[in-house]
């Protein structure tokens, strides 16, 4: 069984119930896990692409999507529909696992990010790769990109109720 999915049954039920006087159901309020990676360097060279797909895939172990820009931009040397990134969402049982990787070993190691709590919504943006374990050993490869997005979609919140879920399972950054 899942490490999260046993720490939802066990711990967060109780302490749910201690502070709040409600009941909950056997689910954490958490529809999927998105996470997206950007690069300028797939609009000069866009065979970087396959970097960024190969990131997002070693970090959660799922087939990653690249995106496509939707308009052109003459500023930025953008064309429609080429290659500006990736992203993977997360659902069930890896969602929890990736969730668990998150608190377990990456949460202490961040140093430098940034966070918004929106309705149903918490992303945290990270500026460094290194921090992931799964790419350690090739950072070299992926030294020209600075940052990733993860946005943890929950079921009908309001940015109160996240908070209160977000400090139940220490991902709190205030």
């Amino acid at each position: 069984m899942n490490h999260y999915y046993k720490y939802n049954q066990e711990i967060v039920r109780e302490l749910f119930l201690e502070k709040t006087g409600q009941l909950i159901s056997n689910k954490l309020p958490i529809k999927s896990i998105t996470i997206h990676l950007m690069s300028k360097e797939t609009v000069s060279n866009s065979k970087y692409i396959n970097i960024i797909l190969l990131v997002l895939e070693k970090i959660t172990g799922q087939r990653a999507k690249g995106i496509q820009a939707k308009e052109s931009i003459a500023n930025w040397k953008l064309k429609k529909e080429s290659w500006i990134g990736g992203k993977v969402i997360l659902h069930h049982h890896k969602m929890y696992y990736f969730l668990d990787q998150f608190i377990q070993i990456i949460r202490p190691k961040i140093s430098q990010l940034s966070h918004q709590i929106t309705l149903n919504n918490y992303t945290i943006g990270i500026s460094d790769l290194l921090i992931f374990p799964q790419l350690e050993e090739e950072y070299s490869k992926f030294d020209k990109l600075k940052g990733i997005d993860i946005n943890i979609q929950f079921e009908f919140l309001t940015p109160k109720e996240i908070q209160m879920w977000l400090n139940l399972l220490e991902l709190n950054y205030e």
